[in-house]
């Protein structure tokens, strides 16, 4: 028998406190506080934890003066029936029940994870790969905020929402391909945190790319030359009015084929004069070795010795022979040798920008290598500082360096480079 909500209404407040009965043998009642309280609540009464003698209490968030339909009654005995079941089915706490659906939030916070990440993202890349992914890190903490909860970022708890937020953000003010590095760079560490165990999910949030990403993108090659081009680059190179050292190591990379940055951070004792060849290092930034190929010897690189690039080396030797690196200044700045970015500043000064960089003429390398110089492409890859050919199961028994045809090929380059201008 159910007690109307009438009659519950109109008890009295009595000097003494008051439970009745909601409805016989449920075990939920209301308690009349006493005359001085004047409060009237719901309590229930079940046995907790399972074999209990003793009852626990219930305590409900419902107030009996706001309800005003006897519907309201029957929905809060259909309630209470719930929690019971709840409770027996789980063996938690009754009274647990209004808050299993609240989110407990990790102490950790989007901050504290990006240094975590960062300290160990420091060990398996250089220094200059490590400054820019931890400028990018304070660039989303300024966005999020550094003290927001990880728990926030779980795909079941609008974390893919709020990463999309920010890459409209970005997309906003007109870049296209930063939102996609910055996805890319979230994915690393959320997936560095679930490995770690302390981001909350397996799912992560950043795994898939968004189809905004593709709104507005035109990826881009770097821009590069035809062989036609060529005799008029030479020329502007040989007139130009730049520093000897900027003209040598602008003069070596084209002849050597291998990245910028390791150009200008080239040293003097990598220089094997026995062995006719500039031997590099494999840790050296710009080969882009592997973290486990970066202390493997198999992983140097090695530029055999030309007529036409140990005259450059010879020209720098009067100018920093007693430095460690080959192309020092005295205005290196932040670097202990020529900023990375000089030739391709070099180049925009001789009109070439957004016509060729430094990472462009290696297509010209490439295609004109096998197309002008007769050689094959695979040849020209190992050369270039490319190990996609140590790819795969069989590609980790493949060792070879064939330095005798690299040598070759180095020196139809350098003569077919002279032969169309170039004055060394």
């Amino acid at each position: 028998m159910t007690v109307e909500l009438k009659e519950l209404k109109n008890l009295p407040h009595l000097e003494e406190r008051k439970y009745v009965k909601v409805q016989k043998g449920s075990g939920l009642f209301l308690v009349v506080e006493n005359s001085k309280n004047k409060c009237k609540r719901f309590e229930g009464l079940m046995r907790y934890p399972k074999g209990s003698k003793n009852n626990t209490r219930v305590y409900f968030p419902h107030k009996l003066r706001d309800m005003t339909k006897e519907i309201e009654l029957n929905n809060l005995l259909t309630l209470w029936d719930e929690i019971k079941k709840w409770s027996k089915s789980t063996g938690k706490n009754p009274n647990d029940y209004f808050t299993k659906d609240e989110v407990i939030k990790s102490s950790l916070t989007l901050g504290k994870l990006f240094d975590n990440y960062l300290e160990y993202y420091e060990s398996v890349v250089s220094p200059r790969t490590f400054k820019d992914r931890k400028r990018k890190f304070r660039q989303i903490c300024n966005y999020f905020g550094g003290d927001t909860s990880v728990t926030d970022f779980e795909w079941d708890r609008g974390g893919r929402s709020k990463v999309l937020q920010l890459i409209k953000s970005i997309k906003s003010r007109g870049h296209h391909n930063h939102p996609i590095r910055i996805r890319s760079l979230l994915k690393q560490c959320f997936d560095w945190g679930i490995g770690e165990g302390i981001f909350p999910r397996r799912q992560n949030p950043c795994g898939i790319p968004f189809d905004i990403e593709k709104v507005g993108l035109e990826p881009k090659n770097n821009p590069s030359i035809k062989w036609s081009e060529v005799p008029d680059l030479l020329e502007k190179i040989n007139s130009s009015t730049n520093s000897v050292i900027t003209k040598s190591s602008t003069k070596l990379y084209l002849m050597t084929c291998i990245r910028v940055s390791v150009i200008v951070s080239m040293k003097w004792d990598w220089i094997d004069e026995e062995r006719e060849m500039i031997v590099i290092p494999p840790e050296t930034e710009g080969l882009k070795r592997t973290l486990s190929r970066k202390n493997n010897p198999e992983y140097e690189h090695y530029i055999p010795l030309t007529d036409e690039i140990k005259t450059i080396l010879n020209r720098m030797r009067k100018i920093s022979g007693d430095k460690e690196y080959v192309f020092w200044t005295p205005r290196c700045g932040q670097y202990p040798h020529q900023n990375p970015s000089s030739i391709n500043i070099f180049l925009k000064r001789l009109g070439y920008n957004k016509k060729l960089t430094g990472q462009g003429w290696r297509r010209v390398v490439v295609t004109e290598g096998q197309q002008v110089c007769g050689t094959e492409r695979d040849i020209i890859e190992r050369q270039i500082g490319h190990t996609g050919y140590r790819s795969g199961s069989i590609g980790s028994y493949d060792n070879t360096q064939f330095l005798p045809e690299r040598k070759l090929f180095l020196e139809k380059w350098c003569k077919e480079l002279v032969k169309q201008g170039l004055k060394i």
